[in-house]
């Protein structure tokens, strides 16, 4: 039953970052949704996948599935549930994306906003530490989400590398503290001097230490 469905669905992979229904997985896999249903529910019961809300959430294994696997080591990312040749199954966070987050907490909410940016921060800290570059944090709008329980989560690295230098913490500052739309929100809860924040992130990118980092901290007052 696995290898069936690791077969077919290797046609609809491509749907990097979104759930599908049992109904959308039936109709691309010319199957009746019983089938597909319970075909799911074998591989849940395997613990191979996890179900929510009836959906079902594959991506393509490839890079994307390692660096996946590498960055859950450290706390990051998606889980992976399980992974088996050509695919991976993940979790699929249930959540906001940051920016609609942010605006439904514009004038509520500081001390969260504050934990959540700081977490954010730490998590492409990090990132930067093990190697990884996601690359596409300076336009982050689709590329983090807030969770049900508050917390900031990475998402989608079908563009990540190990390759190129890695900018994770001053491409989001860049698009937290520079975006003026973003800005803006996070000014209600947060004080900068952009200057003084430029030269900061401009002293960590050349020297890539803790010091550098907890500077960066200091200026946000988090």
């Amino acid at each position: 039953m696995l290898h069936w469905l690791e077969k077919n669905l290797i046609k609809i992979l491509r749907r990097v970052g979104k759930p599908l229904s049992f109904e959308e997985a039936a109709s691309l896999l010319n199957r009746d949704v019983g089938t597909v249903a319970k075909t799911v529910q074998w591989l849940k019961e395997k613990e191979l996948v996890e179900v929510e809300a009836k959906t079902i959430h594959f991506i393509s294994l490839g890079l994307e599935g390692e660096i996946l696997k590498e960055v859950n080591k450290a706390g990051i990312g998606p889980r992976t549930i399980a992974v088996k040749d050509t695919v991976i199954a993940m979790e699929y966070i249930r959540g906001e994306f940051f920016s609609e987050w942010l605006k439904a907490r514009r004038v509520i909410d500081r001390n969260n906003v504050r934990m959540v940016v700081k977490g954010l921060l730490g998590q492409c800290w990090t990132l930067d530490n093990i190697g990884i570059d996601h690359g596409e944090l300076s336009d982050a709008k689709k590329h983090v989400l807030i969770d049900q329980q508050g917390t900031p989560r990475i998402i989608d690295f079908e563009s990540a590398s190990r390759e190129r230098t890695c900018r994770n913490l001053v491409s989001i500052a860049g698009y937290l503290f520079f975006k003026k739309k973003i800005a803006d929100c996070l000014r209600v809860h947060l004080s900068w001097d952009d200057s003084k924040l430029k030269e900061l992130l401009k002293d960590y990118k050349r020297l890539r230490s803790q010091h550098a980092y907890e500077k960066i901290l200091e200026e946000l007052r988090l």
